[in-house]
């Protein structure tokens, strides 16, 4: 523990400015992955380093600080889960025919108000948990730990001669890391300029062959960032993302298209995306479900535990408990009171959005509105308490937000049709219906990824000992701006290169659309419910699936369900640069464990001293925390430039309405584009390799 410091400088006029523009960054950063492949980076662990090289910059600077501004950074990425992984959905099944400004902003806001705010009683309840760690947590407050201590050089003391010179080592290695960080970010940009401006490298290589009457292809993107995910993620994670995509591509594919006699034209690849979208991704969303479904089963002891202990704590009276400065929250009645003020802006916003649009329900207008308001009233409540239980056991990054998001869908649909009945309707009410219960089921996204960083956060705020009510202020303040520049990214991107098959304008290239995966699942599985036109045998099938899944998962090898599901739904290139970034990680971890393993038979042997292993010991924890800094540095490089630039080069494209306005590669040279683009990809990754892998 730190030693607290009664009059330090923490929720600072330079932290929250400071905050709010990295959260900008990472919101356009996970927007754009988010959109591509339906994943986003934790932004806990990447803000607290920039928020660190960041302050460094100015004088006076604290850990406190820097906990302010990774902590408002971060909480931009639980707007994006909600935002991107729902509303493009509208767009798919064409309610909306382009992002509405207000409606997405108030709908994200109100969501990660109720996480915020349902999240703050759950804090101490959570933090007693033994079996909770809260890893990503852990890891961002010892990341701050450790740059506070090397920052600090002790003065007046015996030591002061060997300490200076390894602070000035010190600062020399935060400006190698900063420079590392900024050359990985360059590099990402103009391989992406090259990539989808100028056309001079390709984006991805495929092939598709016939035989018989089966069809099978796969392919490979040349993707910085998809690389970079892939190191942050980890290969457990990436290995199942893979996993998935080989099932769907080289073995639902062909058995689908050789018992089914598909008609095989000389467009191979439009025949296996239409088979895929039509029918193989639904194996995908009963993986899916049934994941979703066990993580509830699993969880239902502790969150019923968990439940009655928090009414018990809030209807205690304990006037005369005063806490320390450190364990402070907001205080519960300005809680209760933002929850009522929010709730009551959740009705308003259900009633108004549809007040013009026709649903065809057999009873009044009123009902659906009030059920669907009481349905996010309890499951944000129930979503709270999972989502923080959850961030505890896995971490953020692991939190099956899809699957949850599925199971809402599924059970407000089957509220809705019981309690208010459903008249003989055209498409166009299914789809107003659909997007009635997607907006309802978005705020409770929102709900879940909120309360999981937030409580993520405040474990991290409750290790180096600042204030929580200053983390949970930051919180509310850090969503306003990521709510509001959302609209506009995903604007842009869907105006640039099209999502899920939806081109606003004829001529663009489908090889540069977003496929926007989680956004595609929410909008089959709500209006395939609705429609009646879901293909339940696919369904049936991925449950199966899913079941052999929990199976490996918990008696083999790590296997996320949700990762399984995942990979379903993504085209084929994606998943390959993934699981590369995820053995190169792999491999610099198992090189440490080999070392630390060696250090272990040494001391048993006898031929180290216990003095001399814990010198060893320390220096090989040194370098281990140095190399996975370097990599994540450089990770963080590499997404951050191919997203940001993907942005930029979207303002050219929507202006002149061409995605091809920069090109300067001849289409009969294609060929030189696809050597290039594999061998400069190649360097990206010889690149980290080295990273990885470089002498002591």
């Amino acid at each position: 523990m730190l030693d607290y410091v009664q009059n330090h400088r923490e929720f600072s006029l330079r932290a929250i400015l400071l905050g709010c523009l990295i959260s900008l960054i990472l919101v356009g950063a996970n927007a754009y992955l988010s959109l591509k492949v339906g994943l986003t980076i934790a932004a806990s662990i990447p803000s607290a380093i920039a928020a660190i090289l960041t302050l460094r910059w100015f004088k006076d600077h604290t850990i406190f600080e820097a906990n302010i501004i990774q902590a408002i950074a971060s909480s931009g990425e639980a707007v994006i889960a909600a935002a991107v992984f729902t509303i493009p959905s509208l767009i798919i099944f064409r309610f909306w025919h382009y992002f509405h400004f207000w409606e997405t902003a108030l709908l994200t806001l109100l969501g990660a108000f109720l996480g915020i705010l349902f999240s703050i009683p759950f804090r101490r309840i959570f933090f007693r948990e033994q079996g909770l760690l809260f890893p990503e947590g852990v890891a961002t407050a010892e990341i701050l730990k450790l740059s506070d201590r090397e920052s600090q050089s002790p003065q007046g003391s015996a030591e002061e001669t060997t300490t200076v010179p390894k602070t000035i080592e010190t600062h020399k290695n935060h400006k190698n890391e900063f420079t590392l960080l900024i050359w990985g970010g360059l590099a990402a940009t103009i391989i992406k300029v090259s990539q989808s401006g100028l056309r001079v490298l390709s984006e991805s290589i495929e092939g598709w062959w016939v035989k018989g009457h089966a069809l099978l292809g796969y392919g490979f993107d040349f993707s910085p960032a998809l690389l970079g995910v892939g190191y942050i993620i980890g290969l457990p994670a990436t290995f199942t993302i893979f996993a998935g995509t080989l099932v769907t591509w080289l073995l639902g594919l062909p058995l689908y298209t050789y018992f089914h006699h598909t008609f095989i034209t000389h467009s191979y690849h439009q025949v296996a995306f239409n088979v895929w979208e039509h029918y193989l991704r639904y194996i995908g969303i009963g993986v899916m479900l049934l994941a979703a479904v066990h993580t509830l089963v699993r969880l239902a002891k502790p969150i019923y535990q968990g439940l009655a202990l928090s009414f018990y704590e809030l209807f205690q009276k304990k006037k005369t408990q005063q806490w320390p400065q450190y364990e402070q929250d907001i205080p519960i009645l300005y809680v209760i009171i933002g929850l009522a003020a929010t709730l009551i802006g959740v009705f308003l916003f259900l009633q108004v959005s549809f007040l013009h649009v026709h649903l065809p329900f057999k009873v009044s207008h009123y009902l659906p509105v009030t059920l669907s308001w009481i349905f996010i009233l309890i499951f944000a409540f129930i979503f709270t308490m999972i989502a923080g239980y959850l961030t505890g056991l896995i971490g953020s990054t692991n939190m099956p937000i899809s699957g949850l998001t599925v199971l809402s869908l599924l059970l407000s649909s089957l509220l809705l049709i019981l309690c208010c009945g459903l008249t003989p309707h055209r498409s166009a009410d299914a789809v107003a219906v659909s997007a009635f219960i997607i907006m309802t089921n978005a705020i409770l996204t929102c709900v879940m990824s909120t309360a999981a960083l937030h409580t993520q956060c405040l474990k991290t705020s409750s290790i180096i000992q600042a204030t929580p009510y200053k983390q949970e202020l930051a919180f509310l303040i850090g969503v306003i701006p990521g709510a509001l520049i959302i609209v506009p990214i995903m604007q842009l991107m869907f105006s640039a290169y099209g999502i899920a098959g939806i081109f606003p304008h004829p001529g663009m290239d489908p090889a540069q659309m977003l496929s926007a995966p989680q956004a595609t699942l929410i909008a089959e599985t709500t209006l395939g419910v609705l429609s009646g036109h879901i293909p339940w045998l696919m369904v049936f099938f991925g449950l199966g699936l899913g079941a052999v899944a929990i199976g490996i998962n918990k008696f083999l090898i790590p296997f996320p369900p949700m990762a399984f599901g995942l990979g379903m739904f993504l085209p084929p290139g994606i998943s390959g640069p993934l699981v590369l970034g995820g053995l190169i990680a792999h491999l610099v971890d198992k090189r440490f464990r080999q070392k630390n393993a060696l250090l272990a038979q040494q001391l048993e042997e006898k031929s180290l001293t216990e003095k001399q292993f814990n010198l060893k010991k320390k220096n090989l924890d040194q370098q281990q925390e140095h190399t996975k800094r370097q990599g994540l540095l450089l990770s963080c490089g590499y997404i951050a430039g191919e997203s940001i630039s993907g942005i930029v080069l979207a303002i050219p494209f929507v202006i002149a309405g061409n995605d091809r306005i920069l090109t300067i590669m001849p289409q009969n040279f294609t060929w030189i584009a696809h050597i290039a683009g594999m061998l400069t990809f190649m360097g990206l990754v010889y690149w980290m390799g080295i990273l990885a892998f470089q002498p002591e």
